[in-house]
């Protein structure tokens, strides 16, 4: 049987599929996992989020996670996305709730990390300030720690023209590359603090 405690999830949209990078297996859910050392599971979807159930109603966030099989021996889950909504966010903050809820039922031994959105522009956008602010607000609510790429600033004037692909969408293999290694720079810190486990 598997031993405990010897798995990571990466959940969320497109980014977490991997869209831009080219392989797809070049994503950062992929070189992060890596990175971590664990056995690692994958799930995304393309234009799916809290709310949106994607354009082809493949369902929100939480009912997708619904569908996966129960794992007690994941011991980190990180959750990815929000930026679907953004054109519609009314009810995220319920979104986030029931999501975290569903993936405690699902990874009952799972330290849960929510990764804010990356910003895919620098100029200054309230809508994205304020939805990134109510995730971070829920998942706190929720016991669940938040890695903001946007209080971060992960993207700049000096980074986003490597960063981003020609879709303005998804970011380049490169750029899936940097979200990586900030991503485990974060979840390292978190680790030192003792809120998530030892990497």
């Amino acid at each position: 049987m598997p031993r405990p405690n010897t798995g990571v999830v990466f959940f969320g949209d497109s980014w977490v599929e991997g869209v831009g990078a080219d392989p797809r297996t070049s994503g950062f859910a992929f070189v992060a996992g890596a990175s971590i050392g664990r056995n690692l599971q994958v799930y995304g979807a393309g234009g799916v989020g809290y709310v949106n159930p994607g354009p082809n109603k493949q369902g929100a966030f939480s009912e997708r996670m619904e569908k996966l099989a129960n794992d007690p021996t994941v011991s980190l889950v990180i959750l990815e996305g929000g930026i679907n909504d953004l054109r519609n966010p009314s009810g995220v903050g319920k979104g986030v709730r029931q999501l975290i809820t569903v993936t405690h039922s699902k990874y009952p031994n799972a330290q849960i990390v929510v990764l804010g959105i990356v910003p895919t522009s620098i100029e200054q956008n309230s809508s994205l300030t304020q939805l990134c602010a109510d995730i971070r607000y829920e998942a706190a609510m929720s016991g669940a720690y938040y890695v903001s790429p946007l209080d971060e600033r992960w993207i700049t004037a000096a980074n986003l023209g490597e960063f981003l692909s020609d879709d303005n969408n998804h970011p380049t293999t490169a750029g899936h590359a940097y979200i990586a290694q900030r991503l485990v720079q974060s979840l390292q810190v978190l680790s030192r603090k003792g809120q998530v486990i030892k990497l």
